[in-house]
Parts: C-alpha cells; sequence; structure tokens
C-alpha cells in the first residue's frame, strides 16, 4: 500500500487542463460602506436560509439583517457578485 506522500505526489503528477481554486473574495470595507460585521453575517445566514425561487426572498433575507432594507440588500448582493466577477476574470486571466 503507498503512503500518504507517495499518493499525494503521483496526484501532483497527473497531467490535465488546469482548474481555477475556488475564487475567494475577502468582504473588505464592511465597515466604510455601512454594514457593520454583525450585519454581513446576518446577511449571509439569509441568503443562505432563504430559497433563490422564493417570492418574497429579498424581503425575508433584509428581515435578518438588523438596519437594512430590501433595497439595501439587494444592492449589497449586486456589489459582492460583482467583486466575484472581477476576481474570477482577474484569476482566470492570470492562467
Amino acid at each position: 500500500m503507498k503512503k500518504a506522500k507517495e499518493l499525494k505526489k503521483s496526484a501532483k503528477d497527473v497531467k490535465g487542463p488546469k482548474v481555477p481554486q475556488e475564487v475567494v473574495v475577502p468582504v473588505t470595507g464592511v465597515e466604510e460602506e455601512g454594514w457593520s460585521k454583525t450585519q454581513q453575517a446576518q446577511f449571509e445566514k439569509g441568503l443562505k436560509s432563504i430559497a433563490k425561487d422564493d417570492p418574497n426572498r429579498w424581503e425575508r433575507i433584509a428581515g435578518f439583517v438588523e438596519g437594512k432594507s430590501k433595497k439595501e440588500c439587494i444592492a449589497r448582493f449586486k456589489e459582492i457578485r460583482r467583486m466575484l466577477q472581477e476576481a474570477k476574470a482577474d484569476r482566470v486571466s492570470s492562467l
């Protein structure tokens, strides 16, 4: 039976297309943009908890976030999505 180090080495030797690692964009500037770390955590919990096909999704997500409206939650989502798309494009172009 191969040892763990040998298995890892053999997996690295396999040639194939480069697959980008997971794109992680730290949510910086939370406080500067008027979102506390607590509100950001509440927002993320709401996103995970409410189904995408829920007709009242954004109202319900806003209900998770203290002091934020439906409109503010949608704007936050769009901003984070934009940052993720830019980070992914940068990563792909550097391959």
